[in-house]
């Protein structure tokens, strides 16, 4: 093709060029390419955040899509076609719902026709479906159920819901009926623990709180059994909205005692952040000996504290005092050791969580298989931890008692993640790869995926 001719100039920008001849067309990012580099820097960056704003819509379509599904299992089970609210009038009432909703049919087990609490439960849902619709879903009926418990401090007619989203009308319903003083965002999540017991303990908190109790006075009793310090305390009012309760003490206690943030945020991914000890004390021993130990890989503070939890349900004289870390260190590997060898392990079958599992075939050259599957024996259990380097091995009597289930996310076949779900929550508590590693981005991805396709929480801040 000739330069200059009409084929050539087809699609170019015109613009006199001295070094070219007359009558040439260039392009203005070939002869200026200085100037071409912001323009397309600036077009790829508001792709990208196209692409993310249509992968967020994406996932707030499917949850939609999800609860809608969830509340039309309702219906069918309730065998009633007139909304939520006749389903859950059916649970509080003692008529028969379907069986896997347990919680309902143990309410419904104990307010029987005629009791006050049924009663003010169903005005308030009269109410909340006629004012707020966002809120007649099955995801909100315990927080709804909790209000119901307390006394309320305003009448229920003179509420006006404020915001769009269905969490922010729930917050202006509580700050009407039950907040007299202003409380701290995070501390609203109470309302949404998937657990019965940390819920209603957590509200019974907040309520206390939001009518003017001390923080301080509070501590160490049955609403916030972990000791706290007066500086702890203001930490801990001071916590960021995207912690829950449990977390937040532990970020308060951690930087109270002189840890950093990712000293917190890894003790958050344990045990310790997902509810709190029978043995609050001695745990905050723990976690004042881990703040000391100013070198500690951050990476080690999981295996540790399943170490340090070993340690103190088997002795009844373990304590922290006197300890180094490369002495527990030391226990610790031996431990793991010991656990490789436990050959009584091998043969135990455990039963299904109930969770689904999941599996992905992603890319179109060269496809790619991602899967997700439950660990069901403790063979394979203690094939895991082998394959990974790590003490998986150690939650066989947790999976047995069915408190947590294992899994292993594979990638054509090679294991790359073990996951811990906590059954009671249905919520990934922790995720590992070889020697205790942290997820990657890909990793990360095929998480999220799996939780929005079973129905689980995950925290990914604790990444």
């Amino acid at each position: 093709m000739e330069v200059g001719s009409e084929e050539w100039k087809c699609g170019w920008k015109s613009e006199v060029n001295p070094h070219f001849p007359p009558g040439t067309v260039v392009d203005k990012e070939l002869e200026h390419p200085e100037r071409a580099m912001p323009r397309r820097r600036d077009r790829e960056r508001r792709e990208r955040e196209e692409t993310r704003q249509a992968e967020r819509r994406a996932r707030a379509r499917r949850a939609e899509e999800q609860a809608e599904r969830h509340d039309a299992a309702l219906r069918a089970s309730a065998g009633t076609p007139r909304g939520i609210r006749a389903v859950w009038h059916c649970a509080i009432t003692g008529q028969a719902v379907d069986p896997r909703y347990h919680e309902l049919n143990r309410l419904a087990h104990r307010l029987r026709r005629g009791s006050p609490e049924a009663s003010r439960l169903m005005t308030l849902l009269r109410h909340v479906e006629k004012r707020a619709p966002k809120l007649a879903r099955h995801d909100w009926f315990w927080a709804l159920w909790e209000l119901a418990r307390q006394a309320w401090l305003r009448p229920l007619d003179a509420w006006r819901p404020k915001g769009k989203a269905a969490r922010s009308k729930l917050r202006s319903l509580i700050d009407h009926l039950v907040v007299r003083f202003p409380l701290p965002p995070f501390l609203y999540s109470v309302f949404e623990a998937p657990q019965a017991a940390v819920r209603r303990a957590g509200v019974d908190l907040f309520v206390a709180l939001a009518r003017g109790a001390s923080l301080r006075k509070l501590t160490g009793g049955p609403l916030l059994p972990a000791p706290l310090t007066r500086q702890m305390c203001h930490l801990l009012l001071a916590s960021k909205a995207n912690l829950e309760l449990v977390e937040a003490v532990r970020h308060a206690q951690v930087r109270a005692l002189g840890g950093d943030v990712r000293l917190a945020r890894a003790v958050s991914e344990t045990g310790l952040g997902v509810g709190f000890s029978t043995d609050e004390p001695f745990w905050a021993t723990a976690i004042g000996w881990l703040c000391r130990q100013t070198m500690l890989d951050p990476r080690q503070v999981g295996p540790l504290v399943d170490f340090i939890r070993h340690r103190h349900d088997t002795e009844l004289a373990f304590s922290m005092k006197g300890r180094t870390a490369a002495a527990l260190m030391r226990g610790m590997e031996e431990w793991h050791v010991a656990l490789r060898r436990e050959r009584k392990l091998v043969g135990v079958r455990y039963d299904p969580s109930g969770v689904i599992g999941g599996r992905w075939e992603l890319g179109r050259k060269k496809p790619v298989i991602w899967t997700v599957e439950e660990i069901l024996t403790s063979r394979a259990l203690l094939d895991e931890g082998k394959a990974l380097r790590h003490c998986v091995y150690s939650y066989s009597h947790a999976i047995e008692r069915k408190v947590t289930s294992i899994w292993s996310l594979r990638r054509d076949g090679e294991r790359r993640l073990t996951i811990e779900v906590a059954n009671t929550h249905r919520r990934i508590v922790q995720a590992r790869g070889t020697s205790n590693r942290a997820p990657d981005d890909s990793e990360r991805a095929l998480l999220q995926r799996w939780a929005t396709l079973a129905g689980l929480t995950i925290r990914l801040s604790r990444w």
